[in-house]
């Protein structure tokens, strides 16, 4: 395992509180770590928020998928949001490149509940 992975955190916005949930997550990975990287760090990326995303994620050696129904419902919806849903086709087209080999793209669930809400390739 590397000494201080690069991870990118995919999660769904869905309130404050879960917002500063993925925010102390986030930063206790940093406080033992890992070189963990989240939007909430960024203001405004100059490259624009489709490139910096795709970006997080190639450069990432993890990609932590934080799953809930709300980033599942995200996923498969026609009124989906537009960050999930460009993440995930990102992370849909690296696994199918990498022939179903998935080493980097790790699910995450906070509530045991949420299990059922990981996506079928990871």
């Amino acid at each position: 395992m590397l000494e201080h992975p690069k991870v990118f955190i995919s999660y769904s916005h869905k309130n404050a509180d879960y917002e500063n949930k993925i925010l102390e997550f986030s930063n206790n990975l940093r406080a033992d770590g890992i070189d963990a990287n989240i939007d909430l760090y960024v203001e405004s990326p100059a490259e624009g928020w489709p490139r910096w995303m795709e970006n997080q994620i190639t450069n990432a050696d993890y990609v932590l998928v934080v799953c809930c129904k709300s980033y599942y419902l995200k996923c498969y919806s026609s009124n989906s949001s537009k960050g999930v849903s460009w993440e995930v086709n990102i992370l849909y087209q690296h696994i199918y490149d990498a022939t179903s080999q998935n080493t980097k793209f790790i699910p995450i669930i906070f509530e045991e509940s949420d299990e059922k809400y990981i996506l079928t390739p990871l």
